[in-house]
């Protein structure tokens, strides 16, 4: 985990939960659920030109599910309302959620700009 002198408080203490607890959790189970032995979650907190920016990283086993073209849980029992409830708080602050697949490593990356 890397967390620079970043401004956080932009977020309420509910939503920087909701968005944290929420990507750590699926972090930790992907994490879990991977054969390989290469297991890795990377957390990155900063400020970039005038925005928030959380980045967070996992390996994981390659299994994705997409319902319509959005993300769906692969967590038995579990219908992705984790992942609804962080873009809904990204959301309401205008923010923007990106998700990324690339040499098995997930990414979901968050940019939430700094209003005046």
């Amino acid at each position: 985990m890397k967390c620079d002198d970043t401004n956080i408080e932009i977020l309420s203490d509910y939503d920087l939960v909701t968005i944290l607890s929420n990507l750590i959790d699926n972090s930790i189970d992907a994490v879990n659920t991977n054969i390989s032995e290469e297991r890795q979650i990377i957390l990155r907190i900063k400020e970039v030109k005038n925005n928030l920016v959380i980045k967070i990283k996992n390996t994981f086993n390659n299994e994705i599910r997409y319902n319509k073209e959005e993300l769906m849980s692969t967590k038995e029992g579990h219908s992705g309302l984790g992942i609804k409830s962080v873009k809904s708080v990204v959301s309401k602050y205008q923010g923007e959620i990106r998700m990324d697949i690339t040499d098995n490593m997930f990414s979901v990356l968050i940019i939430i700009p700094f209003h005046p």
